[in-house]
């Protein structure tokens, strides 16, 4: 069978489900964050000379774009002389870089000058201390110290490069997030950011939050497969403008890090929701890479559910080392959050499932030119594009202006119609609930933390809210709806990719291991679907107001 994909003909030999299914086997890989289950209408696609028309392609695509003929992939079924085009759009991503506090990395660089006083092997323990090494390395070793030339080594435990020439020394702080891949890169002798690049999670198309892809049981090798060559390709692309990387800083949940490294994400689907990583791993580049010589750190999980980013945005805010009371949340699909109270720290994560990607609502989209992220006197979009959908900052304050303005009561009850239409975009009564069931998880994981520490919102000094997300938030709607207590306003700061600043942090600071050591051994980690309070905290915060006790 042979099909057209953006104008290239492939030869299919093997029979596919669908389009999906087959754009899949080609790397060609698009939005599909149901994977696949016809719910989220994402994954449409343009089909030359269409020939089928399902139910699904009627709810979910204006009639623009089936006159256009744009049809879901995940339904169209394949057929030879298939022309299909798929277009190829971008997340609006913000590329920042942290602050070096610190520079004090684990692996460095130095010079090395042999003068030779007494035998051989007290020389080489003279020059180099007690440092491990492969037997190549010890052979470069060897021919320059017998022949008492001057040369550079990088190390950290070990003696990982030797060259008679003066060699940078390039580090890598990944952030794998279920949506985006952040990479910062940094020259660690100086402690200079070069570059940041980001991408869209290539797993995107398996699904758009961990519980998809933890299904994904038959295609676990094909996520870990584009997770890892996508990072080794922008690693590829860093050095051949500057040179190979000595140190890379790996952080992310707890699915995400596992997949990375290629491990089984099967246990973490089903009760006790084991996992792997509970303290940080030191491994090889060479073990995931080709042509790598540097090392590999990868920051550890507290649960299942509660990941590495979050303990590395901890580690990044340095917020462990302080006697204030601190909360910090990260608001996403897998929502976290950790609070610090008299050197005592607890955390927990709550499904606040996939609205605050834009995900799953009729009018939702990522964060892209057109989306509306936020209103004042009208839509707020990104780039100025004229509005095409609402990512999950625009969702949240559309939600507080309806309220606000008294377009639904407090029980979320739309007062006119099934849906609220604003400049070419609209909020249903399904959009609603979603958007209240979001809110209303995030607030009960903080109510239950304050619970657990024995405190109130008033006793929190600082509350720092997490993730790309919280870039273009507009902090006064989440008061609004109650998604964040009142007593929080002028305490709470936006600080953006906080696991991609732990990252960077360990990436200058050997002494982070002990730092993460501490913070594991003092957290509690908090089950809300087992505590005695979740139940009605969460049914209180559904309402838009809480009702009174």
């Amino acid at each position: 069978m042979k099909i057209t994909v953006n104008q290239k003909q492939y030869n299919l030999k093997k029979n596919y489900h669908n389009v999906l299914d087959c754009l899949r086997s080609l790397n060609i890989l698009i939005e599909a964050p149901c994977s696949g289950l016809a719910i989220c209408g994402n994954c449409a696609v343009k089909i030359d000379v269409p020939t089928h028309l399902s139910e699904e392609d009627h709810i979910h695509l204006t009639s623009q774009q089936l006159e256009d003929g744009f049809r879901l992939a995940c339904l169209y079924p394949l057929y030879d002389g298939l022309s299909i085009n798929v277009e190829n759009t971008q997340l609006h991503i913000l590329e920042k870089h942290s602050d070096i506090v610190v520079c004090n990395p684990l692996v460095t660089s130095r010079l090395i000058e042999p003068r030779f006083k007494n035998s051989r092997s007290e020389s080489y323990e003279q020059l180099l201390g007690l440092k491990k090494m492969s037997y190549p390395i010890l052979q470069q070793l060897d021919n320059h110290i017998v022949n008492n030339r001057s040369f550079y080594i990088i190390e950290s435990s070990e003696i990982m490069q030797v060259s008679l020439d003066k060699m940078k020394v390039y580090g890598c702080a990944l952030d794998i997030g279920t949506t985006t891949v952040v990479m910062s890169f940094y020259n660690l002798e100086t402690g200079e950011w070069l570059l940041t690049d980001s991408f869209k999670n290539p797993q995107s198309a398996y699904g758009a939050d961990v519980i998809s892809r933890i299904s994904n049981e038959d295609h676990y090798d094909q996520l870990t497969s584009l997770i890892q060559n996508s990072v080794e390709k922008h690693l590829d692309h860093f050095e051949s403008q500057y040179g190979p990387i000595s140190h890379l800083v790996v952080s992310g949940n707890t699915t995400m890090t596992q997949l990375f490294l290629g491990l089984s994400i099967k246990s973490l689907g089903f009760y006790p929701f084991n996992y792997a990583l509970c303290q940080t791993l030191t491994l090889k580049l060479a073990s995931i890479f080709n042509n790598s010589f540097g090392l590999m750190t990868v920051l550890p999980s507290f649960s299942a559910f509660v990941g590495g980013d979050i303990l590395s945005g901890v580690l990044g805010l340095n917020i462990s080392d302080t006697s204030n009371s601190s909360l910090l949340i990260d608001l996403g699909t897998n929502g976290e959050l950790f609070l610090l109270h008299n050197n005592k720290y607890y955390g927990t994560s709550t499904a606040a499932g996939p609205v605050f990607e834009g995900v799953s609502l009729d009018c939702g989209m990522q964060a892209k030119p057109g989306a509306v992220y936020d209103i004042k006197d009208e839509l707020l979009t990104i780039d100025n594009h004229p509005p095409i959908g609402i990512c999950g900052t625009g969702a949240l304050s559309l939600l507080a202006w309806l309220y606000k303005n008294h377009h639904i009561d407090d029980t979320g009850r739309l007062k006119i119609g099934e849906s609220y239409d604003f400049d070419q975009v609209y909020l249903s009564q399904g959009d609603i609930r979603a958007l209240q069931t979001a809110k209303s998880a995030i607030r009960t994981g903080i109510e239950v933390l304050m619970t657990e520490a024995g405190i109130t919102s008033n006793d929190i000094s600082n509350v720092y809210l997490a993730g790309g997300f919280s870039d273009n938030i507009n902090l006064e709607a989440l008061y609004d709806i109650e998604l964040l207590p009142t007593e929080f306003s002028h305490k709470t700061q936006c600080i953006g990719n906080s696991s991609l600043t732990g990252a960077v942090s360990y990436l200058f600071d050997k002494n982070c291991d002990q730092k993460i050591a501490n913070i594991l051994e003092r957290t509690t980690i908090v089950s809300l679907s087992e505590h005695p309070d979740f139940q009605s905290h969460f049914m209180n915060y559904m309402y838009m107001k809480k009702p009174a006790d």
